[in-house]
C-alpha cells in the first residue's frame, strides 16, 4: 500500500522544489510536477469556489 504524506509548504518553497525538479530529465520529473501545480492549483482557488465544490449537488428528477 502506499502511504500518503502531506506537507504544509510556502508559495517560495514550492517554487524552489519545482525548480530543483525542472534541472532533472523531463521523463524523470514531468509527471511530478504537473502533479504538484496541480494541487497547488486548487489550493489556491479562493475560498468560495472551494466551499462551492464540496457542496453535493442535488440531483433533480
Amino acid at each position: 500500500m502506499t502511504q500518503i504524506i502531506k506537507l504544509e509548504l510556502t508559495l517560495d518553497e514550492l517554487n524552489f522544489i519545482l525548480g530543483a525538479l525542472g534541472e532533472l530529465p523531463a521523463k524523470t520529473s514531468m509527471a511530478l510536477i504537473v502533479k504538484i501545480q496541480a494541487i497547488a492549483q486548487e489550493q489556491m482557488k479562493p475560498q468560495s469556489i472551494q466551499e462551492v465544490k464540496s457542496v453535493p449537488e442535488k440531483k433533480v428528477n
